[in-house]
């Protein structure tokens, strides 16, 4: 668990499982971060090649007061998934008070 966590200015390339996973984190700002998680990097739109690089999530995140802005993310799975809070939680007893905008997402869904 973290509080009080920025984000800034990284791009996350060609990562083989779940990008970028935030647990428990209360006030988390991710901002100007690009998620770049394709199959193949000279194609620039999805197929059924594509789809095979199944849990290239981009960010998922589980906490309180998360804002993600101008961020460009380019997977195969899940751009954003909202986690749920576990009973071990400090922070918060369910994800809540989450706000995503200014985001260029292409990839099977967002949460």
């Amino acid at each position: 668990n973290s509080t009080n966590l920025l984000v800034e200015n990284i791009l996350l390339k060609n990562s083989p499982y779940w990008t970028f996973l935030a647990n428990d984190i209360a006030n988390l700002e991710i901002r100007y971060t690009d998620v770049d998680a394709r199959r193949r990097p000279d194609i620039h739109y999805h197929d059924l090649s594509e789809i095979t690089a199944f849990n290239t999530d981009g960010f998922d995140v589980a906490g309180t007061n998360v804002w993600i802005h101008d961020c460009n993310i380019w997977n195969d799975d899940d751009c954003i998934a909202v986690k749920e809070q576990t009973s071990s939680s400090i922070h918060s007893s369910c994800s809540e008070n989450m706000l995503f905008e200014r985001i260029n997402a292409s990839g099977v869904g967002l949460t």
